[in-house]
């Protein structure tokens, strides 16, 4: 495989995540959620490769974004597992992912108070013994 097929498996999937991947941390039968998904670029290698995959976005237009890359690819993603929403309020029950991705959602909160809600809410969904997957950027130092 060269550089640009393997380019285009990954689509850009999150490095420290493919490490997670590549590590064995991921099951087929694990729900996973990316929480903050955007376009989807940490979930069309999983949901092509058969992971139980599930979206949320604040943004319909990341969502819909999502959906159109997805068909471009040929990657199925049922339409029920992707959702417009918040990550203060996430509109799943308590303990239903064993694995959620969170990567470079969370340093966009407004105040600490609202870190506070969306970390709670990952939590909250999150299996006990489950894995939160968090990347975050920071201007401290920049």
């Amino acid at each position: 495989m060269n550089l640009t097929e393997l380019k285009q498996e990954l689509q850009n999937i999150d490095i420290y995540l493919l490490d997670q991947i590549l590590k064995g941390r991921y099951d087929l039968n694990h729900k996973i959620l990316d929480a903050g998904c955007g376009g989807g670029r940490n979930l069309f290698w999983l949901a092509k490769n058969e992971y139980d995959v599930y979206a949320v976005d604040a943004k319909e237009e990341a969502l819909e974004s999502l959906m159109r890359t997805a068909k471009t690819l040929e990657i199925s993603i049922k339409p029920d597992r992707i959702k417009l929403g918040e990550l203060q309020n996430l509109e799943y029950d308590s303990g239903f992912f064993d694995h959620i991705i969170c990567s470079a959602v969370l340093h966009f909160a407004k105040s600490h108070e609202d870190f506070d809600l969306m970390f709670s809410e990952l939590v909250r969904v999150l299996k006990p013994g489950g894995c939160l997957f968090i990347r975050m950027t920071s201007n401290i130092g920049i």
